[in-house]
C-alpha cells in the first residue's frame, strides 16, 4: 500500500481509520492525522502495526491520533501505539493522542500512560 500520496482509508465491521495526509495544510511533511473510529482490539492491533510501520518508513515521524470515536481498545491496541512511540522517539519524532474518548482516557490513566503519552484534547494544541 502506497502511503505516499492520497489520503486512505481501512475499514472493518468493527474498526475504521480515515488517514488524512494533504487536507490538513498545517501539517509539516513528516506528519500524519489518523482519524480512529470503532474497537481497537487484539483482531485489529497487527493491522495497526503494519499500517503505521509503512508510513514511517515513508518518513511520517509525528502521528497524531484523533481518538475520540474510539469506544473501545484493549493492551494490544495501545501496545501498537506504545510500540510506535518509543521507535519514533528514537528518531525525534512522537505518537501524540488528540480528544481520547472517555474510555480510551479511562484506560490511559489506569495504566499510568498519560506521562509516557501526550495527550491533546485539540489538533491545535497537539501542533502547537
Amino acid at each position: 500500500m502506497d502511503f505516499s500520496g492520497n489520503n486512505f482509508n481501512f475499514y472493518s465491521d468493527e474498526f475504521s481509520m480515515q488517514v488524512r495526509v494533504h487536507d490538513l495544510d498545517r501539517l509539516s511533511k513528516d506528519a500524519i492525522f489518523l482519524d480512529l473510529k470503532g474497537e481497537l482490539s487484539l483482531y485489529y492491533s497487527q493491522s495497526i502495526k503494519t499500517i503505521l510501520n509503512n508510513l514511517i518508513e515513508e518518513g511520517r515521524i509525528k502521528i497524531l491520533l484523533e481518538m475520540q470515536k474510539v469506544a473501545y481498545m484493549d493492551s494490544s491496541g495501545m501496545g501498537a501505539f506504545l510500540t510506535t512511540h518509543a521507535k519514533l522517539k528514537k528518531m525525534q519524532g512522537y505518537v501524540r493522542i488528540i480528544n481520547p474518548s472517555m474510555e480510551v482516557a479511562n484506560m490511559l490513566d489506569l495504566m499510568k500512560l498519560t506521562n509516557f503519552l501526550q495527550i491533546f484534547t485539540t489538533l491545535e494544541d497537539a501542533l502547537g
